[in-house]
């Protein structure tokens, strides 16, 4: 895995980790993130919304278990969008995402993040694994240590998937508080996008 920072084009993006990983035997060339279309967008915890950039967020779908949480009226630091960030899905037994896809083929995942319950404010209270398509992005995430508390930070991955999903973990470590999660951006080409919804998207 070659691990390197980068910048979206998203006003959202502050800290982004960016690795290259592949799950297939198939060799597929890695596009430039700033050509790609959505595929999903997933307001977390949350209900559908409309962000600074004019980008529509579905509410929160294709969850296994978990609750959710919002701080509604929390000022998020370092994002323009702290709606995104104010809403969370969280689980002591792990908070787990699988987003369908019809096409094999390359996919940009950010997941969103933003430690916003009082319980966690402290550095060494939350800490978490997390995981893309069996890849690892952190084996242990400390929210409030890495960025600070209400503050908004993001990860992401090229992954390559030919099993038909897109398969997201973020799972409990010893004596760490439970995994969460913000939103989540999928990126992908106008092919697998127009296989996955119709030509005319």
């Amino acid at each position: 895995t070659t691990t390197t920072t980068t910048t979206t084009s998203t006003t959202t993006t502050r800290t982004t980790t960016t690795s290259t990983t592949s799950s297939t035997v198939t060799e597929l060339s890695t596009p430039d993130v700033l050509t790609l279309k959505p595929l999903y967008r997933i307001n977390v915890g949350g209900d559908a919304l409309v962000d600074t950039d004019g980008q529509l967020w579905s509410g929160d779908d294709f969850f296994v278990g978990g609750q959710s949480f919002a701080q509604l009226q929390l000022a998020i630091a370092d994002t323009q969008d702290d709606e995104l960030y104010q809403t969370e899905r969280w689980s002591d037994q792990g908070v787990h995402y699988n987003l369908p896809v019809s096409l094999e083929a390359v996919y940009y995942v950010r997941l969103l993040f933003a430690d916003i319950c009082p319980c966690t404010s402290q550095a060494g209270q939350r800490f978490f694994s997390v995981a893309v398509e069996g890849e690892s992005l952190a084996t242990r995430l400390d929210l409030t240590a890495t960025v600070g508390w209400a503050t908004a930070t993001d990860l992401s991955t090229f992954v390559s998937v030919s099993d038909g999903s897109i398969t997201i973990r973020l799972d409990s470590l010893l004596n760490g508080e439970n995994p969460k999660l913000s939103a989540i951006e999928v990126l992908t080409t106008q092919e697998a996008v127009d296989a996955h919804f119709g030509s005319d998207t």
